[in-house]
């Protein structure tokens, strides 16, 4: 048996856009710190959070907070696009004369463990759920027994047998988020950082973890494996819990496959229903769900227990494509589910991603097509990316499509709208135009609209807008806006459920010109980036 100490431990919380120094509230809070922090104090571990993203700068924030107390670890983790925000925190932690041990974890590390710990100087690795990893990690259990553990013995990176995955997931603790900087997150939540919150004008949402993996292998996605779910009675627990502390308004109700189990389905939606007769304020919530499985009869449960949008993986409307992405779906499913939730008035979420390794200039057609005429620019679309882990990845590695995976890591955070020509049948020519004709696609079928703003407070306005699908004039109150010349925000009609563009004259005049303002944009990031390296050259030539 091994000797327990209590250790004192740093969590790390990356900044989510490295291009803004400043503080910053737009991004999604990550759920997986709370759970670590609150199976660390679970097990008697002293753990504090700085969360960079409501910090000014990195690099000082970092060394300010070592100076205050000495820690034995600092955890960091995050997804596949932190690698360059990684090594700039890691190589900070170094310099300090505390030198406590580093853990990294997260996506970046599981999708691509050895690459990523030989590259990034941590002492520790995480691969998989972390929970009981880092426990006993904390605890001082050996090292070399420590499923799921990576670490290093005389220079050499030693990685552990695989952690199989948490089963119980209701034996796993709440999460705690207060050292994380939630209450200041919600406070300043505004419905202008994300359309998902456009549905109240002081939006207070929270995320909440359904279920871990699914069941599906979609050759896109790299979050397969052992399905499993938490009990309705668990998760109900949580939102009313959070509901109470936090005065919650939203919830986001991650769970791949929510409407699997349709009795499930039904306990959550009474469940969220009498939450709801218990709460003086409305309660809205989204959930996530499949095109084979939902009917008119669950978007019906869904609308009356205050779902109020629902997230689709459509993907594609090519049943060649679909069959390439392991979708298990077919495009008339994917057509039937967006009229059933359009006629239920229920907001939609989802994109069709372009680009797979069948995909030739016919099924984009025939995506595009359908897209253009019947889903009235109802959700996004963009092109299929090669995360990390995935099939498709792998798949532009046996191409030599991707020659170097630590320089395809590093770059990942930039990838945004461009992306990897894997076809097997498209030239890259054929594939630009195709990219050009998606631009083109939105710039001409996105509903945008001129609204009046009705200024509250500094750079705070009222959007009022009618919509241009059912006529109803809303005020969409809360809105930051900064530049009134340029603006464009995404907004849900509270009337109809449909999404529309609320946008100044100079976007609506981009946005008719999508594909050619999208190509400035990228020169102007492009030309920034070039501006901020000869400007940190200089300074380091200077010093």
């Amino acid at each position: 048996m091994y000797k327990k100490i209590k250790m004192e431990s740093l969590m790390i919380i990356q900044k989510y856009n490295p291009r803004i120094y400043g503080k910053n509230y737009t991004y999604w809070f990550p759920i997986s710190y709370g759970y670590l922090i609150a199976a660390m104090r679970k097990a008697g571990h002293s753990v504090e959070c700085l969360n960079l993203n409501h910090c000014v700068g990195v690099k000082k924030p970092v060394s300010d907070k070592l100076n205050k107390k000495k820690y034995d670890f600092v955890f960091l983790g995050g997804d596949t696009r932190g690698y360059n925000i990684f090594n700039l925190i890691i190589s900070e932690i170094r310099k300090h004369k505390s030198k406590p041990k580093i853990v990294l974890g997260g996506p970046i590390l599981t999708s691509e463990p050895e690459i990523i710990f030989n590259s990034l100087d941590a002492d520790f690795g995480v691969i998989g759920e972390g929970e009981e990893i880092v426990v006993e990690l904390l605890d001082g259990k050996d090292l070399n027994k420590i499923k799921g553990l990576v670490h290093r013995k005389n220079g050499k990176s030693i990685f552990n047998e695989a952690r199989k995955p948490i089963e119980d997931l209701d034996s796993l603790p709440f999460p705690e988020y207060d050292d994380m900087g939630y209450k200041i997150f919600l406070d300043n939540m505004k419905p202008s950082y994300s359309y998902f919150y456009s549905t109240f004008d002081n939006p207070r949402a929270y995320s909440i973890i359904g279920s871990r993996s699914c069941h599906y292998q979609c050759t896109f996605c790299w979050n397969h494996g052992n399905y499993r779910e938490r009990s309705v009675e668990n998760i109900m627990k949580e939102m009313e819990f959070i509901l109470k502390k936090y005065k919650i308004n939203m919830f986001y109700l991650l769970d791949e496959c929510v409407a699997i189990n349709k009795e499930r389905l039904i306990k959550i939606c009474k469940g969220i229903n009498e939450l709801r007769k218990k709460t003086e304020w409305e309660i809205r919530w989204i959930c996530t769900i499949r095109v084979d499985v939902v009917t008119p009869e669950i978007l019906k449960l869904l609308k009356e227990s205050g779902c109020w949008m629902v997230s689709y993986g459509l993907e594609s409307y090519s049943s060649e494509v679909l069959k390439s992405m392991k979708k298990g779906i077919t495009p008339e499913q994917v057509k039937k589910a967006l009229e059933d939730t359009m006629k239920a008035k229920l907001a939609i979420q989802g994109a069709f991603i372009f680009g797979d390794v069948v995909e030739t200039e016919e099924t984009a057609k025939t995506t595009l097509d359908f897209w253009s005429n019947k889903c009235k620019g109802q959700f996004n679309l963009g092109l299929v990316q090669p995360w990390p882990n995935s099939e498709i990845y792998q798949h532009c590695i046996k191409k030599g499509l991707i020659k170097n995976r630590l320089d395809f890591l590093k770059k990942l955070v930039d990838l945004g709208d461009d992306s990897i020509n894997m076809t097997d049948k498209m030239t890259d020519k054929q594939f630009k135009k195709m990219t050009w004709n998606i631009f083109k696609a939105i710039g001409k079928n996105r509903r945008i609209i001129l609204p009046s703003l009705i200024k509250t407070d500094k750079n705070i306005y009222t959007i009022r807008a009618k919509c241009p699908f059912c006529a109803h004039v809303g005020d969409y109150g809360n809105y930051m806006i900064k530049n009134t010349f340029s603006y464009n925000y995404g907004i849900f009609c509270r009337g109809c459920g449909m999404r529309f563009y609320a946008t100044s004259s100079f976007n609506k005049l981009m946005f008719r010109h999508f594909a050619p303002a999208r190509i400035l944009k990228k020169i102007k990031l492009r030309v920034k980036k070039e501006i901020a390296w000869i400007k940190n050259r200089y300074q380091k030539q200077k010093n």
